[in-house]
């Protein structure tokens, strides 16, 4: 599996987490978790596109 891949399927590991924690967390904390989620999954989908990127220009 490419490094890209790893990247992405965390990706989707983060984003089953973020559905599930609307679950598990209510009020203020709902809130927080959900941001912070989100956050580590749009960055775990960016750093597999760029490795993605910079593996195909070679």
């Amino acid at each position: 599996m490419s490094k890209a891949m790893k990247w992405l399927v965390a990706s989707f590991v983060l984003m089953g987490a973020l559905q599930l924690s609307r679950i598990w967390w209510q009020g203020e904390a709902a809130v927080w978790v959900n941001s912070i989620l989100t956050v580590a999954m749009f960055a775990c989908t960016m750093t597999a596109f760029f490795t993605w990127f910079k593996d195909t220009q070679r």
